[in-house]
């Protein structure tokens, strides 16, 4: 609109300057009909650049805005924490939003009991070729209840920051160990073939029964 705007007024200041010189025979007019539209353009250039200015250097979102999405995830039932939140702006009405979040491994361990696996586990996990299975479907069904949450969790921002065009939440842990590696020392493990069954306790240690 601004360089519209501008094209249009230089025009109507070229044939002022044009028709002041030709009526009046004073030339000056034109040379200050051609120093007015430098001068607009100028203006209208100086504008663009500082209204794109956050566009063209990758500036974040208003702290205002990103403090809020920080404060959505927060409150998530599922996300014990936010370690780092990042965004930029890709266009007039469009930004990028990146979330470094550690979920929490009881609000998994409630949905995996609810759709019963804990049942399978204290009934069909006794025997090796069971619990293998068991397993393999227990981390599938993991990776997909984070993947829901995901999913969730962008529907929620997006519902209300329309402008949220990308939204990356990338699961992140700072503990540099295993859960299983801190809760149980090696000689209080037992093999497969030694242990009778196993049993879920505090929905995410499973302890010899």
């Amino acid at each position: 609109m601004l360089e519209d705007l501008a094209a249009c007024t230089g025009v109507l200041i070229a044939i002022a300057g044009i028709a002041a010189t030709h009526f009046t025979g004073i030339t000056q007019f034109d040379g200050i009909a051609s120093l007015c539209i430098g001068g607009l353009l100028g203006l209208i250039s100086s504008t663009l650049v500082s209204i794109n200015r956050r566009f063209l250097i990758g500036q974040a979102i208003e702290p205002s805005i990103e403090a809020d999405i920080k404060s959505i995830l927060e409150h998530r039932p599922s996300i014990e924490a936010v370690y780092d939140l990042q965004s930029q702006w890709i266009g007039p009405s469009a930004f990028t939003i990146k979330a470094e979040v550690d979920f929490r491994g009881e609000f998994f361990a409630n949905k995996l009991r609810k759709m019963g696996y804990e049942e399978l586990f204290l009934t069909y996990g006794q025997k090796r070729e069971n619990l293998t299975l068991l397993l393999s479907w227990y981390t599938e069904d993991v990776t997909r209840l984070v993947e829901h949450e995901i999913l969730s969790i962008e529907r929620e921002i997006k519902a209300k920051y329309s402008e949220a065009a990308y939204i990356e939440i990338e699961p992140s842990s700072k503990l540099d160990f295993f859960r299983i590696d801190q809760d149980f020392s090696s000689s209080a493990r037992v093999s497969p073939a030694v242990a009778p069954a196993a049993v879920v306790q505090d929905e995410n240690k499973i302890v010899k029964q």
